[in-house]
C-alpha cells in the first residue's frame, strides 16, 4: 500500500497551527485569544488542545464557562493547578448542520486572574463524485505500461481529501506525480493509474480510496486488464518464464546497464528479426530437460562474458544485415598497420565508430581513409586563400585572382584545412592546379605539406607551366611516424597579374579499404556489432559472433556456433577484435560459415581448447592474427575451405592429439618466432603443406602422423625435431627445411613423398641429425639441399611395409622394433 503521502496530506490540512501567543492575566491561556477551527464535516469532530498556565505563586482552582453548541470542552470539570504549574484543555468542534459558528470560552482563578479564547467553525458536508467506477486498460505487453484515468469532483462543501490507496493485485498503482490527492471545492481532478504487467494473460483487482466524503468514506475501482507477451524497447530486471511464453519481439530490445533480463527454463522469445542488446546482464537458465529457444535478428554483447551466459539455449539470429564484407577488410586492415599508435586496437576503434579525422564534405559524406573535394557544391569547408588575393570564389573549384603592378613579383596561396590523423597514416594525394597568367617571366606553382603544425615541405614545383592549364599532380607521401596533424598548400608565383585555381583534391590514408566507403554505413553497422564477450553452455547457436574491444573473453562448452541455413551471408563464426583476447572451450565447434571459423585479430591471444570441432568453414578454419598461447587437446580441425590453423608470429602452441583433416589449403601455418609442441597429431589430406613454419621459431613434433597433404609434409624455417612420426606419400617433398638451423629426426619413417621425384628431406642450410629412421631413397635421389646430413645409427632405405592406408606396420616390416634400442613400448 502507498498510504504515507496521502497520510500526511490529510493530517497537514487538519491539524490547527498550535498558536505561540498567550492570553489571560492570572490565569493564561497558551494561544492566541483567537482560534479558527479547521473546516468540519458534519456529524464529524475537529479537536483544539491548549494549555492553561497558573501564573500566581499559590495552587488555585480553575473554573470553565459552559459552552453553546456545536463547541464543548471534552471536560469541562474544574482543574486545580499548582503555583506556576500547566493543564491541558482540549476544545472540540462538533457540527451537526452546514454554517459558521463562532463562540468563547473563559476561564476564572479561584485565587486571581481570568482569561478568554474566541473561537469559529465551519460545518460543512464533503460530497465526493467519481467516473468511471471501474476501469478496463488496453491490452499491454509484459515490460510496457498502460494509463487509465478516474476524474473525483468535490461538489459539496469543503475540499475532498483522499488520503490512502490500496490494491489487491500489485500490477496496478497509481501515478502519483500525474494525479492530485486534495479537490478544491466545487473543482474536479483526476487519478492516474496504470498497469504494468508482469506476465501473460487476464489480471483484475481493485484499488480501494480512502476519503474524507463521510457518505463514502471507501471507494472502491474495480480494475480488469490483459497482459501479453509482445515485448519492445527497454527491459530491466525481468524473468521471462514459461509460462508466459512465446515472448514475441515487436521492435528491437534493449537490456541498460545495470539491468537483467533472464529466460528462465522452457521460455521461447520469438524475435521477427528485432536484435536483443545488452548492456547489461543477460541469462538463459535453461535445462537438460527444458531449453530456451531464442530467435533474434543479432544478439548483441556490449557486457563482459559473465554477464552474458546461455545455458541450454538454442539461439537463432536471423538479420541479414550485420557486418559486410566492408566491415571485415576495415577491421583487418586496421589491424596490420604498425605505424604510430596504430599498433593498438583502441586507435581504429575509433575510426571504425567515428571515423575521426577528416572534415566533412558538403558534397559527399565522409569517408574511411579518403577526404575528397571537387568543389561542385560551390563551397570547400575550411579552405582558404593568403598571400597576394584581390578576390576569391568557390565555383566548381577554388579560385583566387590577383591584379598587381608591372615591374612586381607576387604569391599567393590556396591552402586546405588542417587534417586530424590520429591513428591513421596519410599514404598519397591527388588534385589539379591551373594557372593563367601575364605572359611574361618566371612563374612557378608550388606544392607543400605540413606535419604536425611544422615547417612547409615541399613535394615538387611546376617552373612556367602552360598558360590556361590544368595539371594532374599524384604525390606518395612520406609522413613522419608520429603524424597526428597534417595540411597541404599550393604556393602561386607571378609577375603582374594572375588567376590560381586548385580542384579534385584528394587525400587516401593507409585505412582506406579499397572503395568509398561513406560514414552510414558505419552508422549502420555499428549498432549492430558487440563489444563484450559471452558465456555459452550446452547452447546451439545459429548465426556469427563478432566482437570488437580492447578486452574480450568467450568461454565455449559443450556448445556450437552453426550456421542458420534461411539466411545467405559471408562471415565468420566466432569473429574477435581486441588488444587481447582469452577463450576457453570445450566439446565446441563451429561448422560451415561462408568464411573462417575462428577469427581473431589481436595483439595477443590466450586460448586453452578441448576436443573442439572445427569443419565446414569456407575459409581458415582458424585465424589468429597477433600473438597466440594456445593449448590443445584432443581438437578436431577439418574440411575447412583454405588453412586448417593459421597463426600469427609469436605464438606458443602446445599441442595433444590434434587431427587436422582435408582442409583446403596448409594443416598448420605459423608465423615468425612461433614455438610448436605437437604430440599424437593426425594431419591428414589437406591441400597444400602439412605444417608450415616460418623462421625463429622451433618445432617439436612426437608421435605423428603426417599423410596424403598436396604440398610438403612439413615446410620449416626453425629448427624442427621429429620423434616417432610417419611423414608418407604427401604430394610436395617430406620435409623442407630452409636457413642455418639445426634439425633432428629419431624413430620415424618418411616414404612416398613426392611422386615426381621422391625427394623425402630437402635441407637448404643447416644440419640435420638423423638415427633409427626409414627414409626412401637417403643414399641418392631421396634427399637433397646445400645442408648438412649427419646419418646416424639404425637409418635405413628399406620399404616400411605398412599393413594399411593408416600407416600401420606390418608385422614383418623392419622398422619394428627398430627404433632407438634404449626406448621401451
Amino acid at each position: 500500500m502507498k498510504t504515507n503521502q496521502y497520510l500526511l496530506l490529510l493530517s497537514a490540512m487538519m491539524l490547527s497551527v498550535l498558536g505561540l501567543g498567550q492570553t489571560g492575566t492570572g490565569v493564561v491561556f497558551e494561544t492566541d485569544a483567537s482560534y479558527a477551527f479547521a473546516a468540519t464535516t458534519v456529524d464529524s469532530t475537529s479537536n483544539f488542545t491548549f494549555e492553561v498556565i497558573n501564573d500566581v505563586g499559590a495552587e488555585q482552582t480553575i473554573y470553565f464557562s459552559a459552552l453553546d453548541a456545536p463547541f464543548s470542552l471534552v471536560d469541562n470539570s474544574p482543574l486545580v493547578i499548582a503555583a506556576n504549574d500547566t493543564a491541558s484543555v482540549t476544545l472540540q468542534f462538533q457540527p451537526t448542520e452546514l454554517g459558521s459558528f463562532s463562540g468563547s470560552l473563559e476561564a476564572a482563578g479561584s485565587v486571581f486572574g481570568s482569561a478568554t479564547l474566541n473561537f469559529s467553525g465551519e460545518g460543512i458536508q464533503v460530497v465526493l463524485e467519481w467516473t468511471p467506477e471501474s476501469l478496463a486498460f488496453d491490452t499491454t505487453a509484459i515490460g510496457q505500461t498502460n494509463s487509465q484515468i478516474v476524474s473525483v469532483t468535490s461538489s459539496g462543501n469543503g475540499d475532498g481529501v483522499i488520503s490512502a490507496i490500496e490494491f489487491s493485485n500489485p500490477v496496478f498503482t497509481v501515478d502519483s506525480a500525474a494525479s492530485t490527492f486534495s479537490i478544491a471545492e466545487g473543482t474536479s481532478a483526476d487519478l492516474t493509474f496504470v498497469f504494468a504487467p508482469t506476465g501473460a494473460g487476464n489480471q483484475t483487482g481493485t484499488a480501494t480510496l480512502h476519503t474524507n466524503d463521510p457518505n463514502n468514506a471507501q471507494v472502491v475501482i474495480t480494475l480488469s486488464a490483459t497482459g501479453i507477451s509482445e515485448v519492445s524497447g527497454d527491459i530491466c530486471d525481468m524473468v521471462w518464464t514459461a509460462e508466459n511464453s512465446p515472448y514475441t519481439l515487436v521492435g528491437d530490445i534493449v537490456v541498460p546497464e545495470g539491468c537483467t533480463l533472464t529466460l528462465e527454463a522452457g521460455t521461447e522469445v520469438i524475435g521477427n528479426d528485432f536484435d536483443i542488446e545488452v548492456f547489461g546482464s543477460f541469462y538463459t537458465n535453461g535445462t537438460s530437460q527444458e531449453g530456451v529457444i531464442v530467435s533474434c535478428g543479432e544478439l548483441i554483447s556490449h557486457t563482459s562474458k559473465q554477464q552474458m551466459v546461455l545455458t541450454h539455449a538454442s539461439v537463432t539470429e536471423t538479420n541479414e544485415v550485420e557486418i559486410g564484407d566492408f566491415d571485415l577488410r576495415f577491421l583487418k586492415v586496421g589491424n596490420e598497420i604498425e605505424n604510430g599508435t596504430a599498433d593498438s586496437l583502441p586507435y581504429y576503434l575509433d575510426a571504425v565508430y567515428d571515423f575521426i579525422g577528416f572534415y566533412e564534405n558538403e558534397n559527399s559524406e565522409s569517408h574511411a581513409g579518403k577526404y575528397f573535394e571537387d568543389w561542385s557544391d560551390s563551397n570547400g569547408q575550411g579552405w582558404g586563400h593568403s598571400g597576394s588575393v584581390d578576390s576569391q570564389n568557390q565555383n566548381s573549384y577554388y579560385n583566387i585572382y590577383y591584379d598587381g603592378s608591372s615591374g612586381s613579383n607576387y604569391t599567393s596561396y590556396i591552402t586546405s584545412p588542417v587534417f586530424s590523423v590520429i591513428g591513421q597514416v596519410p599514404q598519397n594525394l591527388s588534385f589539379r592546379a591551373y594557372m593563367n597568367y601575364y605572359n611574361c617571366c618566371t612563374k612557378t606553382m608550388t606544392y607543400e605539406v605540413s606535419y604536425n603544425g611544422g615547417s612547409w615541405e615541399t613535394l615538387s614545383t611546376t617552373n612556367n607551366p602552360g598558360n590556361g592549364v590544368w595539371y594532374d599532380l599524384n604525390f606518395d607521401l612520406s609522413p613522419p611516424a608520429d603524424v597526428t596533424t597534417m595540411r597541404f598548400r599550393v604556393k602561386f608565383y607571378y609577375r603582374y597579374w594572375s588567376t590560381c585555381r586548385v580542384d579534385d583534391f584528394e587525400l587516401i590514408t593507409n585505412i582506406y579499404p579499397g572503395e568509398d566507403i561513406p560514414t552510414s554505413l558505419a552508422a549502420d553497422f555499428t549498432p549492430t556489432l558487440s563489444t563484450g564477450g559471452i558465456e555459452m553452455y550446452n547452447t546451439e547457436y545459429l548465426g556469427d559472433f563478432y566482437s570488437l574491444n580492447d578486452t574480450l573473453s568467450v568461454v565455449l562448452e559443450n556448445s556450437s556456433i552453426g550456421v542458420n541455413p534461411s539466411r545467405d551471408k559471408d562471415s565468420h563464426g566466432l569473429g574477435l577484435y581486441a588488444d587481447d583476447v582469452t577463450i576457453e572451450s570445450s566439446n565446441a565447434s563451429v561448422s560451415d560459415h561462408a568464411l573462417d571459423g575462428l577469427h581473431v585479430e589481436s595483439l595477443t591471444t590466450s586460448w586453452t581448447s578441448t576436443e573442439d570441432v572445427i569443419d565446414g568453414n569456407g575459409g581458415d578454419g582458424i585465424f589468429v592474427n597477433g600473438d597466440l598461447d594456445w593449448t590443445s587437446t584432443e581438437d578436431v580441425i577439418q574440411d575447412n575451405g583454405e588453412d586448417g590453423i593459421d597463426v600469427g608470429a609469436n605464438s606458443n602452441l602446445t599441442i595433444y592429439g590434434i587431427e587436422i583433416w582435408d582442409n583446403g589449403a596448409r594443416g598448420l601455418a605459423a608465423g615468425d618466432g612461433s614455438v610448436i609442441d605437437i604430440d599424437y597429431a593426425r594431419i591428414d589430406g589437406n591441400g597444400s603443406h602439412g605444417i608450415d613454419l616460418e623462421n625463429g621459431g622451433s618445432l617439436d613434433l612426437d608421435n605423428s602422423r603426417l599423410l596424403n597433404n598436396g604440398g610438403q609434409g612439413i615446410q620449416s624455417g626453425s629448427p624442427t625435431t621429429l620423434n616417432h612420426c610417419n611423414l608418407a606419400f604427401n604430394g610436395g617433398t617430406g620435409l623442407v627445411l630452409t636457413g642455418n638451423n639445426f634439425h633432428t629426426l629419431n624413430n620415424s619413417v618418411l616414404w612416398g613423398n613426392n611422386e615426381t621425384n621422391y625427394t623425402q628431406i630437402d635441407i637448404g642450410g643447416g644440419v640435420i641429425s638423423t638415427s633409427y629412421s626409414t627414409v626412401q631413397g637417403q643414399s641418392g635421389y631421396g634427399v637433397t639441399g646445400s645442408g648438412q646430413f649427419y646419418w646416424g645409427e639404425g637409418v635405413i632405405e628399406a620399404d616400411p611395409l605398412f599393413a594399411d592406408d593408416d600407416l600401420h606396420l606390418n608385422t614383418y616390416s623392419p622398422c619394428v622394433d627398430g627404433g632407438q634400442p634404449w626406448l621401451m613400448d
